[in-house]
């Protein structure tokens, strides 16, 4: 199984609407996990640095800390997204544009 044979037989199957089936639920979730790094990871860095003098000595630590506590805590609230729309990606297109509006409206 090569990656032009299944090419091929994504759009023998589906055309070439098929191929970018998973598109717009990939890129609203990584937009989601994205902005919510930053906004964990800035928030969590700034309170470890005001509140701790230590820490405030060495900054090095707060990013560490602050990076790993917003990729805990993000990916903790994408990954079942992330299940799901692999999982659309997975099965036949029935009404695309029934799903993009249902994604949309998810995040709204």
């Amino acid at each position: 199984m090569t990656t032009q044979s299944i090419f091929r037989d994504v759009v023998k199957a589906e055309g070439y609407r098929g191929l970018m089936k998973g598109f717009a639920p990939s890129v609203l979730l990584h937009a989601m996990f994205l902005g919510g790094y930053f906004v964990v990871y800035e928030g969590s860095k700034r309170a470890m640095l005001s509140t701790s003098e230590t820490l405030s000595k060495r900054p090095f630590i707060a990013h560490i800390l602050g990076g790993a506590l917003a990729g805990s805590v993000v990916a903790g609230v994408t990954t079942p997204m992330d299940v799901s729309a692999r999982a659309r990606e997975a099965k036949p297109i029935k009404r695309p544009a029934r799903l993009i509006r249902r994604c949309v409206f998810a995040l709204i």
